[in-house]
């Protein structure tokens, strides 16, 4: 049985995270992990979610596509799925540059999810 291998594009990445990001980790995120979780479990999800978009920098297409934002020829749009935690982060790489655009909740509906994208992807 032949396996998948994960492919280090080879050349630097660039990573730019947007706003939207920031915003929604701070504002929604930590907030509901910390009442619903701890703030021991809450400081480990914030630790995850730097270190995973960190490998970005390493294995920008390691991550599974996003079903609800169609790819074109040009940009790959990815999730970066905590099986632990009820978020994705979504992000999108564009030749050598990866822009982690917003986290959203896996309980939302996938128009809603679109929707947020959509908006983020508006935003500085």
């Amino acid at each position: 049985m032949a396996t998948k291998q994960l492919v280090n594009i080879g050349s630097p990445v660039q990573l730019k995270i947007k706003r939207a990001f920031k915003n929604t980790l701070s504002k929604e995120v930590l907030p509901y992990t910390m009442e619903h979780f701890g703030t021991v479990v809450g400081v480990q999800f914030l630790n995850e979610i730097y270190n995973r978009i960190l490998m970005l920098y390493t294995m920008p297409n390691a991550n599974p596509k996003n079903s609800n934002i169609t790819s074109t020829k040009n940009i790959t749009y990815r999730n970066i799925i905590f099986k632990k935690y009820p978020f994705i982060a979504v992000y999108s790489v564009q030749n050598n540059v990866v822009t982690v655009i917003n986290i959203i909740s896996t309980s939302q509906s996938p128009q809603q999810q679109t929707k947020i994208i959509k908006q983020s992807l508006k935003e500085q």
